[in-house]
């Protein structure tokens, strides 16, 4: 006990003494708004394990949102995969698992020019995004704004004291379109952001 008191105090001290000697620096703003530059081309890498059929599957749909969603050419998206741990060296079904993602990367390949627009939403439905072949990936807190004002303004038989549910962690753009709405916003607990009668 004596030892877990001294190890917490020396940590605090340490936090302490580099928060007061070591001045912060300004990281170099980069404007990306626009276009990556050339120079600057980036490749997004997602770790990951090569678990059940299922998660890779789940794997694959996630990549296939990035990827549809990109329209610089100058910012790449990729796996970084392992096998799950094992008392050998390959499991009967590693060489499945691994033609299953090269299988699924392929498809998202063949598939890049076939749709006008694409929705898709994470496994519990709380994120949704749209892809355009002009805009790219439609920022989630864009679209999240545009279906409350949507919703607002679309549903008459909803009560005049309807309110906006967000949380601290929620986009500030909502609290912009509840001011605009004359509505009232609700703080609620973190992963219950709706919209309530």
């Amino acid at each position: 006990m004596v030892l877990l008191v001294l190890f917490g105090g020396a940590a605090a001290l340490a936090n302490w003494a580099a928060t007061t000697w070591v001045t912060p620096r300004r990281l170099p703003r980069l404007d990306f708004s626009g276009r990556v530059p050339q120079d600057m081309r980036t490749l997004v890498v997602v770790p990951s394990m090569l678990g059940s059929n299922d998660d890779i599957e789940a794997l694959l749909e996630g990549l296939e949102v990035c990827f549809l969603g990109n329209r610089d050419p100058r910012v790449h998206f990729g796996l970084l995969t392992d096998l799950c741990d094992a008392h050998t060296e390959l499991r009967d079904d590693d060489t499945e698992r691994v033609a299953q993602v090269s299988a699924g990367i392929q498809r998202l390949i063949d598939r890049k020019n076939d749709f006008d627009v694409a929705f898709a939403c994470d496994t519990d439905h709380e994120r949704h995004a749209i892809v355009t072949p002009g805009a790219g990936l439609v920022p989630p807190n864009h679209y999240l704004c545009l279906k409350i004002d949507f919703l607002f303004r679309n549903r008459p038989s909803w009560d005049q004291n309807a309110a906006i549910g967000k949380t601290v962690v929620t986009t500030a753009l909502i609290d912009r379109i509840a001011n605009r709405l004359r509505s009232v916003l609700v703080m609620a607990a973190i992963r219950a952001s709706f919209t309530s009668e």
